[in-house]
């Protein structure tokens, strides 16, 4: 089996919805073409890292999920891993989501937390 992996450095602004979607698009667009099967993008790609209290808004992780199913069908022919956060059950998550085809397949959230500054989490 063939497996090349795309491992992707993007710089990612905090609540720059239009702007990291489309930096998103662009390196999964750069990946396919270079044959790539598996894309590994940053942590907390979809809203930027360093939101802070916004993290705890429900707009920015309703729209980072809404962001996710926009971006389902960009990952036609790879698997693709995606940081964003989660809500679930009363409890924000940094969560990678991997999406194959078209389709979420599955999230994993990150055990251990950075605890200071910008880091904090």
């Amino acid at each position: 089996m063939n497996l090349r992996l795309a491992a992707v450095a993007l710089n990612q602004t905090p609540l720059d919805w239009p702007g990291n979607e489309s930096r998103i698009r662009a390196a999964l667009k750069d990946a396919r073409d270079e044959g790539a099967s598996l894309v590994c993008l940053p942590e907390l790609c979809l809203t930027g890292y360093g939101c802070e209290d916004a993290f705890f808004a429900p707009a920015t992780w309703e729209r980072a999920w809404q962001m996710l199913v926009d971006l389902l069908p960009d990952t036609r022919g790879m698997v693709v891993a995606f940081g964003l956060p989660v809500f679930h059950q009363r409890a924000l998550f940094n969560v990678s989501a991997v999406a194959a085809d078209g389709k979420l397949l599955g999230l994993a959230a990150k055990k251990n937390l950075a605890g200071d500054g910008i880091h904090y989490e």
